[in-house]
């Protein structure tokens, strides 16, 4: 006789991510770069994963995205060994947990695949071929804060242990056997600013909204007598126009400017400034780029930029756990994500999606709160 194989225990990577300064701080368009390993587990196993920091001199990171796509083979036998017909239940559970020095708390996953019931009669036997139980399913996680782990040229350490698990219900007594196996493709993406060169004038330059205006602020070193500084505003980096001059001073300064936002201000604004010396002589800042479509990004749920073009960044009211799915008009999920003790996150949506409307549901997995929005995606 054969009591119940209760577990297999199976390994895959994942990962957590990195701080995010205002994307609207970004100097142009955001980059990225992204590191994958693609493991096959079986049996009780841990890993011990070794990914590379995020090199400083590229850029300035405000984001890190781990990304583990998981699919699970399952196969199983069970038997009915008493003299009675049993309507037996099987699931089977996945948990994924892995902790890191990098991290502020350990991450945990859990998710159950129900198989089926079946009716054996005394001495029937039920066989399950090798099948997939879970098929590329999704687990993100995000970090926007306490970054500093992840930066520097040498590496990051996790120890990761998933385990695969099975409820049998319906007697204390059976004949039970099961094989599993899984494959896992681990990613890590690291989300940059490029890094350039101020001009010479400027030490710092930010922009910011501000309710119903965008305030600039930067300060310059090396003011000069008859130099200015002309505000540029756009719809594009390419389509900047003036629409402030502001005279410097003779000293070191700290300027500032509030650029009213009108009706026509939608999406995302570029500004630059644009220095003239009192020679005439011409020189640039960095842009900077604000989303002037969020209403507000602390304390609400707001998603950004929209219309998107496949990169969402998503603000929830509340630090916590957060589940995301993204359905199309048709009720069909079409991602699933994970975000873990932050209060905002990054998504990338699939590729080859059409566009059109889609709907982004998040839910609070401590609290139950949902929370529904629209966007519009353009390709």
């Amino acid at each position: 006789m054969k009591t119940s194989w209760k577990s297999v225990y199976l390994m895959i990577p994942m990962v957590i991510f990195g701080t995010l300064p205002a994307l609207s701080q970004c100097n142009g368009i955001s980059q990225s770069m992204s590191f994958d390993t693609v493991m096959i587990g079986t049996g009780n196993s841990s890993h011990l994963i070794t990914l590379s920091q995020f090199d400083p001199s590229i850029g300035t990171l405000y984001a890190t995205n781990i990304n583990s796509t998981i699919s699970v083979n399952y196969g199983f036998s069970l038997g009915n060994i008493l003299d009675t017909p049993v309507n037996f239940s099987v699931t089977v559970g996945r948990y994924d947990s892995f902790y890191s020095s990098a991290l502020s708390a350990p991450h945990a996953n859990l998710v159950n695949t129900r198989l089926g019931s079946y009716l054996l009669n005394p001495g029937d036997t039920i066989t399950e071929a090798p099948s997939d139980i879970l098929y590329r399913y999704q687990i993100n996680d995000s970090i926007i804060s306490d970054i500093a782990p992840f930066l520097g040229t040498n590496t990051i350490q996790f120890k990761y242990r998933p385990i695969t698990y099975t409820n049998l219900t319906g007697s204390e007594l059976y004949y039970y056997s099961a094989s599993a196996s899984d494959t896992v493709h681990f990613t890590i993406t690291y989300y940059y600013c490029s890094n350039t060169v101020l001009a010479n004038q400027i030490g710092s330059f930010s922009a910011q909204k501000e309710g119903s205006q965008v305030r600039l602020i930067w300060n310059s070193p090396a003011s000069q007598s008859g130099m200015n500084f002309e505000v540029e505003e756009g719809t594009g980096s390419n389509l900047l126009n003036p629409v402030a001059l502001v005279a410097a001073e003779t000293d070191d300064s700290v300027y500032s400017y509030n650029y009213f936002l009108s009706p026509n201000d939608q999406g995302m604004l570029y500004f630059r400034l644009k220095i003239i010396s009192s020679t005439g002589q011409v020189s640039y800042s960095e842009i900077r780029i604000v989303d002037v479509s969020i209403t507000s990004v602390n304390g609400q749920f707001a998603v950004y930029p929209n219309p998107n073009a496949g990169h969402l960044n998503i603000s929830f009211p509340d630090q916590g756990d957060w589940s995301i799915g993204i359905y199309a008009v048709t009720g069909n999920l079409i991602e699933f994500s994970k975000a873990f003790h932050c209060t905002q996150t990054v998504v990338d949506l699939p590729a080859g999606l059409s566009s059109g409307v889609y709907f982004i549901r998040a839910c609070n997995i401590e609290t139950g709160e949902k929370i529904n929005q629209s966007i519009l995606y353009k390709h």
